[in-house]
């Protein structure tokens, strides 16, 4: 029997929950069996990977630094991405209220001890930090972006200190224990002083002890030489972290803790010279030339730089046919794979559309394994964004694009240069397509 157009749109129908089925199985795609639908239907497996791209970089918005576990410092001068700085800004609190010091209390020193987490840059860097002491309160529950800061009085230096980052040296505790790697900032005892010798209503509750001492920002000596500097990550929350005061009085010579604890105020400044030392054509693609983004795409973290990319044929591609996407993967390439910077473990996609609003893919629903976006040994990323693309080729849908980024960017400091869309170019950006056409 000839199959009529109701037959057709039945198989076409069976086409679509097949691979939704097969999709929510969180596997890889396969092809779908034809050998299952009735011997009449005309059906035609392809593949394609020759999908226009447009897709460029631009500026990435201010990010939220607040209240977060890490606090990051330091200076790195990437000879494409230019000149990145990192500060930090902290309250402390005590670690018990309404302590007494005893008879002639003196300090003897103030030290801060943070636990390292991770470096990014050159790990034979040296970094001179200093320490100086808030002028300006901060207040726990505030937003506070990465283009924000705290003032500070540059005559309150509190500590001043050049070294070489171990991230991976433990520590030895009294000789036995061993510890993660701890950066120990001396400061001055003129703080500890102030504190012993202040008023007992300063010391009777953390609230009145904060607006006594605001807290501290930790800056970072800028880095003015190509491919030289370092950012370093500390964990903030951590027991090993606190601003330690060794005194002695008449009787005794003891400690006294401050610690950063999760109410207090914290967060973190990212700084990006407005990329004045960046490579030139990094610079052109940001202030405008979207044309660069054949070549060559750029992502970096804190604050700094997103693709945007779009797909502007695929509706008359698929216009007048039934297709059923099987499979449709984005797959990118790292540029710049020898580079001394480390690429991003992974990225992240969102849907940008026409009002502006920014939204998850639908892919990523179905699970990390099936959605991917790791980095993986062939130096590149891919996503699989079937359902995606299959919404797409519904002529109504909305195609504005989608966002590519680094998560977490307020935490790590990665960067990457992907090959741009120019499908001359190898290791181009593509969307490689398994579909099943059905005849109308």
């Amino acid at each position: 029997m000839k199959p009529t157009i109701n037959t057709l749109r039945g198989a076409f129908s069976f086409l679509i929950v097949a691979a939704a089925f097969l999709i929510s199985c969180n596997k890889e795609p396969e092809l779908i069996g034809l050998d299952l639908l009735p011997p009449g239907d005309k059906l035609k497996v392809g593949f394609m990977d020759t999908t226009t791209i447009v897709a460029y970089s631009f500026y990435d918005d201010t990010i939220r630094t607040d209240e977060m576990n890490y606090g990051m410092i330091g200076s790195v001068y990437d000879p494409v991405f230019g000149k990145t700085s990192a500060t930090f800004y902290t309250q402390f609190k005590m670690t018990k209220v309404a302590p007494t010091f005893g008879t002639n209390p003196i300090c003897d020193s103030l030290v801060l001890v943070l636990p390292y987490v991770s470096l990014f840059g050159d790990t034979s860097a040296l970094q001179t930090v200093k320490v100086y002491e808030l002028s300006q309160a901060i207040f726990p529950k505030s937003v506070y972006y990465s283009n924000m800061h705290a003032d500070y009085d540059q005559s309150s230096l509190l500590a001043q200190k050049t070294f070489r980052p171990r991230v991976k040296d433990s520590v030895v505790l009294n000789k036995t224990t061993k510890v993660m790697p701890l950066l120990r900032l001396k400061f001055n005892t003129s703080l500890g002083n102030r504190i012993i010798n202040t008023t007992a209503n300063d010391l009777a509750n953390n609230n009145n002890f904060i607006q006594f001492f605001k807290g501290i920002a930790i800056t970072s000596e800028e880095e003015n030489t190509p491919g030289k500097g370092s950012l370093v990550s500390f964990s903030l929350l951590s027991s090993f972290s606190l601003l330690r005061m060794y005194y002695h009085n008449t009787q005794d010579t003891t400690v006294f803790d401050f610690a950063i604890i999760d109410s207090c105020a914290r967060f973190n400044q990212y700084n990006h010279f407005g990329y004045l030392n960046a490579a030139n054509d990094f610079k052109s693609q940001l202030s405008g030339d979207t044309a660069l983004g054949q070549q060559k795409l750029y992502i970096q973290a804190l604050g700094g730089t997103k693709i945007k990319l779009r797909f502007p044929y695929l509706k008359k591609w698929a216009s007048n046919k039934k297709i059923a996407i099987n499979d449709a993967q984005l797959i990118m390439t790292n540029a710049d794979v020898s580079a001394p910077y480390a690429a991003p473990a992974n990225l992240a996609i969102r849907v940008l559309y026409k009002d502006g609003k920014v939204n998850y893919i639908v892919d990523e629903t179905e699970g990390a394994n099936y959605f991917d976006g790791n980095y993986n040994s062939s130096k590149g990323y891919r996503f699989r964004i079937s359902r995606y693309v299959q919404q797409l080729l519904i002529p109504q849908t909305d195609n504005s694009g989608l966002y590519l980024f680094v998560p977490a960017a307020s935490l790590i400091a990665n960067r990457l240069i992907l090959n741009g869309t120019n499908k001359q170019l190898s290791g181009h950006i593509k969307l490689a397509i398994k579909y099943t056409l059905v005849s109308p």
